[in-house]
C-alpha cells in the first residue's frame, strides 16, 4: 500500500491568494525606521546637534595651534566659572599626583596642554550635552567608556612606534555619534513612546560613526579630527592607514581585555573587528610583548575613575 501525500495531510486545506507574487511582503523592521529617522534628521539644514560650552569649544580650537601657550587657554577656561571649578577640583584628583594643586595654572604645569585640554573635554561632556530621557544609563556607559578609551591611549602611546598626542581627545570623540543617536530617538511627541532600548541603541551603532561626524562638523573640529570620528573603527582611510585610528583600536581591544569595554543594553561586550585590530598591531609595531606591557601598565591606572 502506497501512502499518498494528500492521504497523509487530509486536513491540510491551502488556499492560494489570487495576488500572490504580485506585490512585496512587508517586513516590520524597527531598527531600519529607526535608522531612517537618524539619517532624515541628520539630512535637515537645521539639525540642531548636541552643543559644547563655548569655553571648551575654544579651548579646542586653541589646542589645535601646536604653538599655543597655557595662558591662553587658561584664560579661556576662566571665563566660565562652573568649568574652572570642575577643572581645578578634578585637576586635585591623585591621579595627577600625589600633592594636590592649588591653582588653575599649576594644574595646567602638571598637566600639560594636552591633559588640559582633555579633562576640559571630559567634564564638558558630562555637563548635561546629550539629554536623553529614557536612555539616560546607556549614556553614561558611553561616557564612561569614552574616559577609559582616552586614559588607555597614553599607556599605548608609550610602546607605539607612532605616539598621537590627539589620540587621547579622538577617543573621547569617537563615540559621540552614539549619545547623539539615542538623544535624537528619545525625542517624540507628546504622548508617544521612543523605541524599546535594544532597538535605539542597535540604531545607534549602525549609525554612530557618520553621526558623530557630523556633529564633529557643526562643532569645527579639524578635517582630520572628523575624519577620525568618521572612519574609527577601520584602520585604513581611503586605503591609508592611520595611526590615530590604530591607537584607538588597540585601546578599545585592551579595554576589552580588562573587561572594561563599550557595554550593550544585555551587559554584553562591543568587539573591535580582530582583522582591523591585527592591522592596527602591525601600523605601530606592536607585538606580543608590547601587548603585555600596555596590559600591564593599563592594570596599573584608575582607567574608569571620574576624575
Amino acid at each position: 500500500y502506497t501512502l499518498s501525500l494528500h492521504d497523509a495531510l487530509p486536513i491540510l486545506s491551502i488556499k492560494m491568494d489570487a495576488n500572490y507574487g504580485l506585490g512585496f511582503v512587508e517586513i516590520d523592521d524597527p531598527v531600519g525606521r529607526c535608522v531612517e529617522r537618524l539619517e532624515s534628521e541628520l539630512a535637515k539644514p537645521n539639525f540642531k546637534a548636541p552643543t559644547l560650552p563655548k569655553a571648551a569649544l575654544e579651548v579646542l580650537r586653541l589646542t589645535n595651534n601646536p604653538r599655543v601657550e597655557a595662558a591662553e587657554i587658561l584664560a579661556v577656561v576662566e571665563t566660565d566659572a562652573t568649568l574652572a571649578a570642575q577643572l581645578l577640583a578634578r585637576a586635585r584628583s591623585p591621579i595627577y599626583g600625589t600633592r594636590p594643586v592649588q591653582s588653575l595654572r599649576e594644574a595646567a604645569v602638571r598637566m600639560g596642554i594636552n591633559g588640559l585640554r582633555d579633562l576640559v573635554l571630559q567634564i564638558s561632556l558630562r555637563m548635561k550635552v546629550f539629554r536623553a530621557p529614557g536612555f539616560e544609563p546607556q549614556v553614561t556607559e558611553i561616557m564612561r567608556f569614552a574616559q577609559v578609551r582616552s586614559n588607555l591611549c597614553h599607556a599605548v602611546n608609550r610602546q607605539s612606534r607612532f605616539s598621537q598626542p590627539q589620540a587621547s581627545m579622538c577617543a573621547l570623540l569617537a563615540d559621540l555619534g552614539m549619545a547623539t543617536a539615542l538623544m535624537v530617538l528619545a525625542q517624540v511627541p507628546r504622548g508617544e513612546s521612543p523605541p524599546p532600548l535594544n532597538t535605539a541603541w542597535a540604531a545607534a551603532l549602525e549609525s554612530h560613526e557618520t553621526l558623530g561626524a557630523r556633529v564633529g562638523q557643526t562643532w569645527d573640529l579639524p578635517g582630520e579630527i572628523v575624519s577620525v570620528i568618521r572612519h574609527h573603527h577601520q584602520v585604513s582611510v581611503a586605503k591609508v592607514p592611520n595611526p590615530t585610528i590604530a591607537t584607538l583600536l588597540v585601546a578599545g581591544v585592551v579595554a576589552e581585555h580588562l573587561n572594561l569595554g563599550l557595554r550593550g543594553p544585555q551587559g554584553a561586550q562591543f568587539c573591535e573587528d580582530k582583522t582591523q585590530v591585527n592591522g592596527a598591531r602591525r601600523l605601530l609595531g606592536l607585538n606580543t610583548d608590547k601587548m603585555k606591557r600596555i596590559v600591564s601598565q593599563a592594570r596599573a591606572m584608575e582607567l574608569d575613575c571620574i576624575v
